[in-house]
Parts: C-alpha cells; structure tokens; sequence
C-alpha cells in the first residue's frame, strides 16, 4: 500500500525520491538577493533586492498576512476545544460549518498571499503578475512563500549599492 501512494505522489511530480518537493525547489533564490519566479512555461518574473523603504512596506503588509494567519490558526484552536466538549452527534452537526468556514478562511488568506506577491511583483519584479491567476501554478499561494522571500532579502542583501 505504501508503495503505491508513493509512487502515486511521485508519478504525479509532488515527491521526488522520497521528498515532498518544497517552494524553494521551483523559486530561484540567487545569492545575490535576486529572486526568480518560473510562474509558467511563457512567464518568469525576477524580482530585484528591495531597498529598506521597500522592504519596510513588503514586511509591514507580510506581517499584516501573518496577523491574518495567526488568527485564523487561534479560531481553529477554539473550535477544537469546543468540539472536544460536544457529543459525537453535535461535532458531526458542526462539521458541515466548519468545512464552510474552513474554505472561506482558506480562500481569504490565499487571496492575502496573492496581494502580497502582486505588489512585490509591481514593485521589485520586472513583470507584473497576470490579471488571471488562475493558470498559474498553486504553489505561489504556498504560506511560506513570503516568508522565504522576506529572510531570503534579508540574509542576501547583495552587493552594496554601486559595487560591481
């Protein structure tokens, strides 16, 4: 059986050799603080290293997202522990809203993340990021994506400004 999800998973390009493929695996991270973003066979986006007024704004509307991710992580926790207190009966009864309330914090917060890379898009990238997303892979709704990107600038700034 277990051979047989994992070759499901490796067929279906999720795993490779055993490991679940990463954001880090399709996002170019270069050393030089440069970020690459292969979104489509006819689109790749680069993203320039940000200035400090730049980076200030892209982490202040990150940490709004994160804000927005811990509170719908604090409401999952609280419904928890209510359910642990309801009867078998009552938690399946409570089931069919909560799946509700699942999808639209889901699409709530992948809508966050796409606002986010859209304006690191416009402000760093030397394209911008299609009206339509829906053709473009999911992996860019992925949470720790701006996370990677955010410690990716900071700990490769790149050169200093006029070095060669």
């Amino acid at each position: 059986m277990t051979g047989d999800v994992n070759r499901f998973w490796e067929e279906s390009g999720n795993i490779s050799r055993g490991t679940v493929r990463l954001v880090s695996d399709f996002v170019d991270l270069r050393p030089n603080g440069i970020i690459t973003l292969p979104l489509t066979s006819s689109l790749t986006i680069t993203l320039r290293r940000p200035n400090l007024g730049e980076f200030r704004d892209m982490r202040e509307q990150f940490d709004e997202l994160a804000d927005a991710t811990n509170d719908a992580l604090s409401e999952i926790a609280i419904r928890v522990d209510e359910a642990a207190e309801m009867t078998r009966e009552q938690q399946l009864e409570k089931r069919q809203e909560t799946r509700v309330w699942r999808r639209q914090v889901t699409s709530e917060l992948e809508g966050k993340r796409l606002d986010w890379l859209r304006m690191v898009c416009e402000r760093l990238g030397d394209k911008r990021l299609p009206d339509d997303v829906n053709e473009l892979p999911a992996w860019i709704t992925d949470p720790g994506l701006a996370a990677s990107m955010t410690r990716h600038w900071v700990n490769h700034p790149g050169p200093p400004s006029g070095a060669r």
